[in-house]
């Protein structure tokens, strides 16, 4: 055997062995028991520095892709006027962030790199460089010092890791614990420092609260349904929402995380989501609608009073102003008939929105904007928030992830 090629097979063995090394810490190591010993991700997953899988397709990003980079002036997205797109590249989750100059913080999706970027497109910068590939979803709290990331192993278990951003030479990187693996749904309090949890059992469901490094994790919830969505919206109540089906009956219950009471608030409506405002006393909620539609109504918990909304759309695509009185929403300006929101959330069904203001104690509805028209493309609004002056409004584009900003009537 000549020399070269003893040393190309050693080489390869070399490269092999530090292969199994990296894919056993990465998938077997990887937090399952949640224990609250700090790491950082990166000691677990090592998928390299620039470029990662994208999406399903295989594609990848690297610095050179639009939207993507260190630094740069502007984005490279849309820009309609007061509608801009902050980032083509799909997204895992955002933060609305500063009051003088409107800013927000997301994690892209493929990468998982966190960057912030302003309201108006300009002056996007990268805040951590940790590359986590294919982040489903991820939640800030503390501001956006702390994130909450999920992502699936082995296209089965899901896997949650909440960290908090520490300086690092280069840039930040991320520093955390694992929690138990399969938690099925996740929301932070309003004050950024808490995070509410659901964890599946074999026979239901156990919620906990911790705080946004992942300790002091404390049971304040159980139940023999395994599915629940939750909004932690008000300082002491989540409100926990049974797992939506246009052919079932849904209830939405209010839980104390102080006294660990549950209360019911509605109950018994087909296909029901709900949007709790800021002060706790008025939900939006939306149900099956007659006919394979949706529809959409207003209840006051004091009065037990209901009324129905003159549009048609869901209350995931809506956000309240911090009064109670006024919502922004995504009305689609068709509804294909189906049965929702089960067709939406599994992806038979698309929309495309108009943006609407409704002042719910006026009856006042307006269009605000047309999506289509401004951005050229189809948009469906999911995950609106406001900017903390309530200057801009952000949202994502269910359709490809992409993140959107749309600078409102001052």
């Amino acid at each position: 055997m000549s020399r070269n090629s003893f040393i190309f097979i050693v080489t390869l063995i070399t490269i092999a062995v530090v292969g199994t090394g990296i894919w056993f810490f990465s998938f077997y190591q990887g937090g399952g028991e949640g224990d609250d010993v700090e790491i950082s991700i990166a000691d677990f997953i090592s998928f390299g520095t620039d470029t990662a899988p994208f999406g399903d397709e295989g594609e990848t990003i690297d610095d050179e892709t639009p939207g993507g980079g260190e630094n740069s002036s502007i984005s490279t997205g849309v820009r309609a006027g007061r509608l801009v797109e902050l980032s083509p590249a799909p997204i895992a989750g955002f933060l609305p962030r500063g009051t003088s100059t409107p800013s927000v913080r997301f994690v892209e999706r493929a990468t998982g790199h966190i960057y912030d970027i302003n309201a108006d497109g300009k002056e996007r910068k990268r805040v951590v460089n940790t590359t986590v590939p294919r982040i489903y979803e991820a939640e800030f709290g503390d501001g956006g010092t702390s994130v909450v990331l999920r992502y699936l192993r082995d296209d089965t278990v899901i896997e949650t890791y909440t960290a908090t951003i520490a300086a690092g030479e280069g840039g930040g990187e991320l520093k955390g614990t694992f929690l138990p693996q399969d938690v099925k749904d996740i929301s932070i309090s309003p004050d950024g420092k808490k995070f509410f949890y659901v964890l599946k059992l074999e026979n239901g469901a156990n919620g906990f609260t911790a705080l946004m490094s992942g300790a002091s994790r404390t049971q304040v919830f159980t139940s023999f349904l395994s599915e629940w969505l939750s909004r932690w919206q008000t300082d002491r109540f989540v409100y926990l929402t049974t797992k939506p089906s246009g052919g079932m009956p849904g209830y939405l219950y209010r839980l104390d995380t102080s006294t660990k009471s549950l209360e019911k608030v509605l109950g018994g409506i087909p296909g029901l989501t709900a949007l709790p405002d800021p002060t706790g006393r008025f939900i939006v909620f939306g149900a099956a609608g007659e006919r394979g539609g949706v529809s959409i109504y207003f209840y006051d918990i004091l009065s037990k009073k209901t009324e129905a909304l003159n549009v048609a759309t869901l209350p995931e695509k809506c956000v309240w102003e911090n009064d109670g009185e006024t919502l922004f929403c995504g009305v689609p300006e068709q509804v294909a008939i189906d049965t929702y929101p089960d067709a939406w959330y599994q992806g038979r069904t698309t929309f495309s929105d108009r943006l609407w203001k409704i002042e719910i104690f006026g009856t006042l509805t307006t269009v605000a904007a047309d999506l289509e028209r401004l951005s050229g493309k189809e948009i469906d609004v999911i995950k609106p928030a406001l900017s903390e002056n309530e200057e801009f409004l952000y949202f994502m584009n269910k359709k490809d992830g992409s993140l959107w900003s749309y600078k409102l009537d001052s």
